[in-house]
C-alpha cells in the first residue's frame, strides 16, 4: 500500500506542530541568564511593533522550532513573546537561534528619528543602520 504523497507534507507539519506542543504545554521555555545578556554594557533596541520571527528555544533542553515575536534585541541576543497551549511564553535566545522575514530591521543600532512627507501626510520613521552584522 502506498503514502498520500498530497498531503504527507501537511500531516508531517501538523505532527511537528502538535509535538512542539507537547512539550511547550510542561513548562516555561530556558532563556539566558543576565550574565549572557549583558544589558549592563549592550546597547538594546525595544520594539515599538513586534515582529514576527522563527525561533529555536529551548524547554528543558528539548529544542524547538516556534514561531514567535521579537520585543526586543541586543547585537547577541532577542527577547521574544510566543504563544503555547497553556498561555504567553516569554523568553532570551542568542541571535543565531532567530529567522525573520527581514532582519535588516532589526539592527541595535537605530540612529536617529527623521520625518518626512509623503503627500500631505507627515511620517516618522526611523534611520537604520546598514553596516551592522544582523543588517547583512
Amino acid at each position: 500500500m502506498g503514502t498520500n504523497k498530497l498531503y504527507a507534507e501537511y500531516y508531517h507539519r501538523r505532527m511537528d506542530q502538535k509535538i512542539a506542543e507537547t512539550i511547550m504545554a510542561k513548562g516555561q521555555p530556558d532563556t539566558l541568564t543576565d550574565g549572557e545578556l549583558s544589558l549592563d554594557t549592550e546597547p538594546l533596541t525595544k520594539a515599538p511593533i513586534a515582529r514576527p520571527v522563527s525561533a529555536w528555544v529551548r524547554y528543558n533542553t528539548v529544542p524547538v522550532r516556534v514561531d514567535a515575536f521579537a520585543v526586543a534585541w541586543t547585537d547577541f541576543a532577542f527577547a521574544l513573546r510566543l504563544e503555547a497551549p497553556d498561555g504567553e511564553h516569554r523568553t532570551w535566545v542568542w541571535a543565531s537561534a532567530v529567522r525573520g522575514p527581514d532582519r535588516t530591521n532589526m539592527c541595535a543600532r537605530l540612529v536617529e528619528p527623521v520625518e518626512f512627507l509623503r503627500g500631505s501626510i507627515a511620517f516618522i520613521g526611523l534611520l537604520i543602520c546598514a553596516g551592522h552584522s544582523l543588517c547583512k
